[in-house]
Formats: C-alpha cells, sequence, structure tokens
C-alpha cells in the first residue's frame, strides 16, 4: 500500500507502538476492520510519529489478531518532527517544573501547618493557665467577700447593733 495509508501492523516502519484514542466520532466509526469490529481513531506518541492520527482495529492494544492500521494524517516532514520534538520536550519540562513547584508549596504549607500546629499549642497552654488564674482569683474574691461578711457580722455583734 502507499507511504501514508494502508500500512499494516507488521510493517515496523511507521507503525507508533505509543497511542491514545480519540473520543470524537469521525468516519472510521462507519468502518468496520478485517475481524469485523469498529475501527478506532487513534493518536500516536511516538518520537518518529507524535501526533499522527490512524486509525485500527478495537482490539489493537489488546490482542492484535486482527493487525488492521492506517495512518490518517501524512508522515510528517523532518522539520516538523524536530519542532514537535523541542514543544514535546518543553512540555515535558513544563510538566516536571509544575511538579517540582507543587511539590515546593507542598513542603512549605507542611512547615506553615507545623509552626501554627506550635504556635495554636502554645496559645492553648496560655488559655489555660489564664483560666487557672481566672479560677484563682474568683477563690480569692469569695473568700474576700466571704471575709468582710464574717468582719461586718463581727462589727455589729461587738458594737452592740444586733
Amino acid at each position: 500500500m502507499d507511504g501514508s495509508k494502508g500500512k499494516m501492523l507488521g510493517s515496523t516502519e511507521d507503525a507508533s507502538s505509543g497511542s491514545t484514542q480519540s473520543g470524537g466520532a469521525t468516519s472510521a466509526d462507519e468502518r468496520v476492520c478485517y475481524c469485523g469490529r469498529p475501527m478506532i481513531v487513534r493518536t500516536a506518541h511516538t518520537d518518529q510519529n507524535y501526533g499522527r492520527r490512524f486509525v485500527s482495529c478495537e482490539n489493537w492494544k489488546i490482542k492484535r489478531e486482527c493487525g488492521f492500521f492506517e495512518w490518517l494524517d501524512p508522515k510528517m516532514c523532518e522539520h516538523g518532527r524536530r519542532v514537535v520534538s523541542r514543544l514535546k520536550k518543553w512540555h515535558d519540562s513544563l510538566k516536571e517544573e509544575a511538579k517540582q513547584c507543587q511539590t515546593m508549596v507542598e513542603v512549605e504549607v507542611e512547615k506553615v501547618k507545623g509552626s501554627m500546629e506550635v504556635e495554636l499549642s502554645q496559645y492553648r497552654k496560655d488559655i489555660e493557665i489564664g483560666q487557672i488564674k481566672l479560677q484563682a482569683m474568683k477563690n480569692n474574691y469569695q473568700t474576700i467577700i466571704v471575709c468582710s461578711w464574717i468582719f461586718f457580722a463581727m462589727y455589729l455583734f461587738f458594737f452592740g447593733i444586733l
């Protein structure tokens, strides 16, 4: 068959081993492969054919019994492959940088969370100490009030008002 269509899976020259399935409906949905199953549009993810679409049997990755394989997109020129390769490397490096940033953010969040937990613990201790002091002050005031009533009663008793 010609260079852009009809390559069989056994021909490794243009066949891709990495691919993803396309979700959109295409004319391939109406056609069937050699084994009578519906054909699926996929996208190659190899260096040689990155982004190039093809149709294959729905069992292409699973059993490879049928062997139907056909490119939908024409072969990319060398310059195009270099550009796509650089874009893919750039994309991959940005993804890696994003992962590193995410990790750094998670580490910083854990540090802040840890310091906040220490501060929260200290505030809880301060509140507990304040509550103890408040209770002691209440006890002191109660003692003062009881003593003042006792002195008042003694004053009244000794100075004859009662």
